[in-house]
């Protein structure tokens, strides 16, 4: 089964906070192999930008915190013509940043769940797809 997951879950495996036991079980399946997770491209970028704010971690640890996210071996998908379309799309009809809209097209397009604990992505989403939290 495959799963779509935003920075608010990914973020979750570094920084407890609500929700982080969750975001563990979730990461632990994928290890396992039993749920495949799919996120676009640039959740290392926004995982990688949470964790440089986080000033409780040093450097080093910061650094393989981000490696450590590409080790977990999660499909980063970039966007193609046809969806940077729809994802502006949903941006603009949602009023939501484009790089929170990508979550949802790629979630719609896949016809996959996707699963966030930011309260605005899952407001936007609820009614083009099914949303966990």
């Amino acid at each position: 089964m495959k799963i779509v997951i935003d920075a608010s879950v990914a973020v979750k495996w570094f920084n407890i906070e609500e929700y982080s036991d969750e975001a563990v079980k979730l990461k632990n399946l994928h290890v396992a192999g039993i749920i495949k997770l799919i996120a676009p491209l640039h959740l290392i970028y926004e995982v990688g930008n949470s964790i440089w704010k986080n000033r409780q971690i040093n450097n080093i640890d910061a650094s393989n915190a981000v490696l450590y996210l590409l080790e977990l071996e999660i499909s980063l998908i970039p966007p193609d013509r046809k969806s940077i379309k729809r994802i502006m799309e949903i941006a603009r009809n949602k009023n939501i940043s484009f790089y929170d809209a990508c979550y949802i097209e790629l979630a719609e397009k896949y016809g996959i769940p996707l699963i966030s604990a930011d309260k605005k992505q899952i407001e936007a989403s609820k009614d083009i797809i099914k949303i966990f939290i």
